[in-house]
């Protein structure tokens, strides 16, 4: 619990990235598991935006001094079904080699976030344990 307190805003909002990735890698195999599925609508997620508000709300909880709530994603993920015409005949609107590139472009995202979380984590050890890294 001592832990959670002393994590600056940045480590947290690391974590809502690694969190709102982890969210829109289920989006993307949901839209790859139904490819084939007739009249099926791609599902994506208003990732920047949610991003953007967690990224507000973190840095005026800093700056007030409020407590940061533990573990509790502080951003709403807005899913919205894509209105794009069809692809296929029978009326799905799924590209594979689109959903293939974009869960390759969100694993990316998603391991720069869980690096720099990871070294933010080793410096504060460092400090705790008065250890240069």
């Amino acid at each position: 619990m001592y832990f959670e307190r002393i994590i600056p805003w940045s480590a947290r909002l690391l974590r809502e990235g690694m969190s709102q990735t982890s969210f829109r890698h289920n989006l993307i195999t949901h839209n790859i598991a139904n490819v084939d599925t007739p009249g099926f609508r791609r599902k994506d997620v208003t990732f920047d935006e949610a991003l953007k508000r967690a990224t507000m709300e973190l840095v005026s909880q800093a700056q007030s001094g409020r407590a940061f709530s533990s573990g509790q994603s502080t951003a709403r993920l807005s899913v919205f079904e894509d209105d794009r015409p069809m692809l296929r005949q029978d009326g799905s609107n799924v590209d594979i080699d689109e959903e293939m590139a974009l869960m390759a472009m969100n694993a990316g995202d998603y391991m720069r976030y869980a690096e720099l979380h990871d070294r933010q984590m080793r410096l504060i050890r460092a400090a705790i344990s008065e250890r240069m890294p």
